[in-house]
């Protein structure tokens, strides 16, 4: 991900925010975001702090695209997205890693090459 501007968070309860998703809600560096999660019955929370200061703005290579994907929860639409530091999370595993994998950045995406270079460090990583 890319700082725009600000800075990145420090504390529990600081958070960069997706760029497009601020300017569109009228956010800005210094406001409160809040987070609700909707928890089953007996699951427990996934962050310690729902209530986020705004420290900066950034823009991440994961999300391109005016439209920002789709999800499993809420609408199933993904509106914006923020970075929280790692404490923020109550979690003793990662549900989620990204990775830069050698000799990926210069093949072009979607190619067979590509396909292959990346399936061979998932396995690597698997294992």
């Amino acid at each position: 991900m890319t700082v725009e501007e600000g800075e990145y968070p420090t504390k529990e309860d600081e958070c960069l925010m997706d760029v497009q998703y601020a300017e569109h809600n009228g956010y800005q560096i210094g406001d409160t975001f809040r987070i609700s999660e909707e928890l089953e019955k007996d699951e427990d929370a996934t962050l310690k702090s729902d209530t986020f200061t705004i420290t900066g703005l950034c823009s991440s290579p994961l999300y391109i695209s005016f439209s920002r994907g789709s999800t499993n929860v809420g609408n199933g639409e993904i509106a914006g997205f923020v970075y929280v530091p790692q404490e923020t999370f109550t979690t003793d595993y990662y549900m989620q890693i990204y990775l830069k994998v050698k000799g990926a950045k210069e093949l072009t995406a979607y190619t067979d090459a590509y396909d292959t270079t990346v399936a061979q460090a998932k396995e690597q990583v698997e294992a």
